[in-house]
């Protein structure tokens, strides 16, 4: 018996001294980073913020590659089936990671909580009412109203369906007790577009649009936060029109399961330092981003949690993805 028992330990110890190593030698080569949305939004920018940083830092490219496409699913089924050496990573959201198995179920073509390990979180981003100036729209009252005016012909904008300002759109859209259409886009880069050439009548999205509202490109009306926010003291929040609205979204890197833990605390590590460089937070805070930091356990607890919450609004909204 104590043969054996000592032969389980040695293999134990192996096993923990062989992930060490692995750990050490890690980054040998190229990390790919898998996006699944078109360059231009929040979801690449704050990747290659990150990217850029894990570069410098373990001295190996960590190199952005887009793969857009069924609101970030095609990505990250992609990350999802990749070997788990650490050599691909995928940004992961609110949606791809919590929404999307309530909104897509079985037809989702990966399970984020069995085939992806949560590696660190980046940053946490209102998202904001926006409309361009020709629609003559200056409040969510007046939006409300032009809804109900004209029924099924105010259209908004999304990075696809399912995406978080599909469902965003949809939890207005019920909590106003409007009939508005949803024209999906490749990304929210594709859609601000559509938004800025006054081909769609609204849209909720990230930080970006803070800049084009300040330079008279687009009107903003409200953000999803729970309230003002302080750099933003005079844009209401949607919560002052329905009590109780919040929807934020907020971004992470993922890992394939199976990952060597040394690798995920290697990860985890390097991430939460460049966060809290200067440089790092003037870069997201640019695009409204609050930077959010916590351990790859602490972080798996938040994203359970943000799941069950969203099941529940993909429930009562009955929002369906295509």
């Amino acid at each position: 018996m104590k043969f054996r028992v000592g032969k389980l330990l040695l293999a134990v110890a192996g096993v923990l001294l062989g992930g060490a190593v692995f750990a050490q030698a890690y980054p040998s080569k190229p990390v790919t980073v898998i996006v699944g949305y078109p360059p231009g939004g929040s979801t690449d920018l704050s990747t290659r913020v990150i990217a850029e940083k894990l570069t410098q830092m373990l001295g190996q490219p960590f190199v952005v590659v887009n793969r857009p496409g069924a609101a970030g699913n095609i990505g990250t089924a992609q990350a999802a089936r990749s070997a788990p050496d650490g050599y691909t990573l995928v940004h992961g959201y609110v949606g791809t990671i919590a929404i999307h198995p309530a909104l897509y179920g079985a037809k989702l073509p990966y399970q984020p909580a069995k085939e992806l390990t949560p590696v660190a979180p980046i940053a946490s981003v209102p998202t904001f009412l926006v409309v361009p100036p020709s629609l003559g729209v200056r409040s969510v009252a007046e939006l409300i109203a032009m809804a109900k005016a004209k029924p099924g012909q105010v259209t908004y904008g999304t990075a696809g369906s399912g995406s978080t300002q599909h469902l965003f759109a949809e939890l207005f859209r019920a909590s106003a007790g409007i009939d508005v259409r949803p024209i999906p886009f490749g990304g929210s880069g594709p859609a601000n577009v559509a938004l800025l050439g006054s081909h769609i009548n609204f849209m909720f999205d990230a930080g970006q649009v803070v800049q084009q509202v300040a330079a008279g490109q687009l009107v903003g009306l409200a953000t999803t936060a729970a309230r003002r926010l302080p750099n933003l003291p005079d844009l209401p929040a949607v919560s002052e029109t329905f009590p109780g609205f919040e929807a934020t979204s907020w971004h992470g890197i993922f890992a394939p399961a199976g990952t060597p833990g040394p690798i995920i605390d290697l990860l985890n590590a390097k991430i939460t330092e460049a966060l809290a460089q200067p440089d790092t937070q003037k870069r997201l805070g640019a695009a409204q981003m609050s930077v959010m930091t916590m351990n790859p356990l602490a972080f798996a607890s938040f994203i359970r949690e943000e799941t069950t919450k969203w099941a529940s609004v993909v429930k009562a909204t009955g929002i369906q993805a295509d």
